[in-house]
């Protein structure tokens, strides 16, 4: 039943995708890039255990292969990974990890672009699947990980545009006592300008939620906002949106609402600024309470000649049924930053670091949470087939309940040798 659904959900978009390039890619140039990668990683927390954390020493040998295509407009790409994880101290947790993704787009009949991409993942080992969904803290599973998207977009002219597109993700546990998840998401968004300073924007979907343990739901949501020019840099906007949570068992429902001002401005073609001011509103049904606040955001992105730098500061609310804990509305406000330097020779430096807050209104009592994270890496070209990477990660996860608390370091060598 599990991989039916799956191979349905992305069995009409691969169908398309073949029926418009297959003729292109039975002529074009195919480029195919075998690798290989050793790594060895120190990891003091391999469980994410709040007490008595457990540290070890892992060794991974990761032998993949990339192809790529590219003809008559279309363009697509594969690639797959085998990962074997060995650890030193903890040879119980040894494991196998396997990696594919696909990243398919063309034009597609008249004015229309279509555009696939899906990454799996299939693992024992439970330290990797942090990074996927971040917050999940089971020991030793065995589990399948997938994420995919497929969009039509289609060019109406004069900036103005149509999507059509379809999100899915599902965590299948093959491990006895661990939930499975599932969402869909069907969604449609049509960009129009009225005039050359004045557009609209109209932004639809349905988020679907299926769970082993918990309530299922959908969550329908629409979204207007109103854009003004005030020149060709600047442009204002006045957005207004509405969703309705409806669970399918005792979880009690609500409505969200929220409306908010916006301003984007661009200066020149290495520097972008949005920033919004707005206000949120939960209505809840059957005794869940209602939540109010205000929301707002600043975002900022730089390119320079040798380095890329982003910005981001928000607070309002979040929805988060599809982490692992699945603790549901959270009023809280994230700070991060993205920057990354080419230092020339072969050198380049990257740092993304992140502080989130959040507060979760459904659990009683509430649960507070205090997140942050860093990680940096340097990576340096030795030879044209060898890369060498040095990084680390940190993750601090404070809360007012012990169980959903941890604290883990990470420390990583690899070297990554490919055709050139």
């Amino acid at each position: 039943m599990f991989l039916r659904n799956v191979l349905v959900s992305w069995l009409s978009a691969l169908c398309l995708f073949v029926w418009g390039a297959t003729w292109s890619f039975a002529k074009g140039p195919l480029d195919i890039v075998p690798r290989v990668n050793l790594a060895w990683q120190y990891d003091d927390n391999i469980a994410f255990s709040q007490r008595d954390a457990v540290s070890d020493l892992l060794t991974y040998v990761s032998p993949g292969v990339h192809a790529s295509m590219y003809a008559g407009g279309w363009n697509g790409e594969i690639d797959y990974e085998v990962q074997r994880v060995s650890y030193y101290h903890h040879s119980a947790n040894d494991s196998f990890r396997h990696y594919l993704s696909l990243d398919g787009r063309g034009h597609f009949l008249e004015n229309w672009h279509l555009a696939f991409e899906d990454s799996y993942a299939r693992s024992e080992d439970p330290v990797q699947i942090a990074h996927v969904v971040t917050g999940i803290r089971y020991e030793n599973i065995k589990y399948d990980y997938n994420q995919g998207s497929v969009a039509l977009t289609r060019d109406l002219g004069r900036g103005n545009r149509l999507v059509v597109g379809y999100d899915n993700m599902f965590f299948k546990s093959r491990s006895q006592g661990v939930s499975d998840t599932f969402s869909h998401r069907p969604y449609l968004d049509l960009t129009y300008w009225v005039s050359t300073p004045t557009g609209v924007r109209l932004q639809a979907g349905e988020t679907l939620g299926l769970f082993d343990t918990s309530d299922d739901f959908s969550e329908p949501d629409a979204a207007l906002t109103l854009m003004r020019r005030l020149d060709w840099d600047t442009t204002v906007s006045l957005r207004g949106g509405v969703a309705a949570m409806d669970f399918h068992g005792q979880t009690p429902d609500y409505d969200t609402y929220d409306l908010g001002l916006g301003l984007e401005r661009t200066f020149g073609r290495r520097m972008r600024l949005a920033t919004g001011l707005g206000y949120y509103y939960k209505d809840g049904e059957q005794g869940a309470g209602d939540d109010q606040g205000v929301s707002g955001y600043v975002n900022l992105w730089r390119h320079g000649r040798a380095y890329d730098v982003s910005l981001e500061l928000t607070r309002g609310y979040d929805e988060i049924y599809f982490d692992g804990e699945d603790l549901g509305f959270s009023e809280c406000w994230v700070a991060g930053a993205r920057m990354g330097l080419r230092a020339g020779h072969g050198l380049s430096l990257g740092l993304v670091t992140s502080y989130r807050e959040d507060s979760f209104v459904h659990v009683e009592p509430r649960i507070k949470e205090r997140t942050w994270s860093f990680y940096c890496h340097a990576d340096w070209r030795l030879l044209p087939w060898c890369t060498l990477t040095l990084a680390g990660l940190h993750w601090d996860r404070e809360a007012n309940y012990d169980d959903y608390s941890y604290l883990d370091n990470r420390l990583l060598l690899s070297l990554s040798f490919f055709a050139d």
